[in-house]
């Protein structure tokens, strides 16, 4: 003969391992009191703790969705820190170009600088390219020079 309590083990072990709903939970935990005698307290234990490993996985999803959200969130203010301390110091370039030549726009825009821009090596290809004002400044310090002559 089958002993009672081990049936109840096996199918306890059963719906640990499952993931069910409650209405499923109730309708095993029926089977569960049949095989192991209506009213067994090893299996309303059995089940309680199974319920008991839904609560804490659930709880430990909802943490962990919370901590990824706090990491996101981070992520986002230190990339928008980034970009606010780019434009702060890409503003810092633009004034010190401002201050040596206060029209650099226009003369970046003129024609004479594209056709000059069109003659002009690699180093000075660099130059253009270049986001540092002292780079800028001295392309424009080169064009300014080689256009008044």
């Amino acid at each position: 003969m089958i002993n009672s309590k081990a049936i109840s083990m096996v199918l306890a072990g059963i719906l640990i391992a499952i993931p069910i709903n409650q209405s499923q939970a109730s309708g095993l935990w029926g089977g569960i009191e049949g095989a192991a005698g209506a009213g067994s307290d090893y299996a309303r234990m059995i089940l309680e703790e199974q319920r008991q490993a839904r609560r804490d996985y659930r709880l430990a999803e909802i943490r962990r969705a919370e901590r990824q959200e706090e990491r996101d969130y981070q992520a986002a203010l230190a990339r928008e820190e980034r970009e606010r301390q780019a434009r702060l110091a890409r503003k810092e370039e633009e004034r010190r170009l401002e201050l040596k030549y206060p029209n650099w726009i226009e003369i970046v825009r003129s024609d004479d600088f594209h056709n000059w821009m069109d003659k002009q090596d690699e180093s000075v290809i660099a130059l253009f390219k270049s986001t540092r004002s002292a780079d800028a400044i001295r392309l424009l310090d080169q064009y300014t020079r080689t256009t008044l002559k």
